[in-house]
């Protein structure tokens, strides 16, 4: 119920031509929302690894907040990369390239 509460909120004093979104960050933030499954998997592995870093090195507030703010750096970081590579992959260009027939991909082999 609070994340509807924090939705509807957020849908009432942000409007979709709002400045705000037209920003790098907000741009960056609205992608980690596009790729959302590539960002979840990225985020737990973080997790652990954020987990395995804060009981090795030390468990101070400074340092929990240095580990998040890399997180979420990294996260947004990973869907611009991600996002730039979908936009600019050669699997997404206009131009479809064709299976060989059956005597192309045999090598030339001869025939009767």
């Amino acid at each position: 119920m609070s994340f509807f509460a924090l939705a509807v909120t957020t849908v009432h004093f942000v409007r979709h031509n709002n400045r705000l979104l037209h920003c790098g960050i907000a741009h960056l933030i609205i992608l980690c929302g596009q790729l959302s499954l590539q960002v979840f998997c990225l985020g737990i592995l973080l997790s652990v690894l954020g987990r395995i870093l804060l009981t090795s090195v030390r468990d101070g507030i400074l340092m929990q907040l240095a580990i998040d703010g890399g997180g979420i750096i990294l996260m947004m970081g990973i869907a611009g990369l991600l996002a730039w590579y979908k936009t600019n992959s050669p699997m997404h260009s206009d131009t479809t390239s064709e299976a060989p027939t059956s005597s192309e991909s045999d090598g030339g082999a001869l025939r009767n």
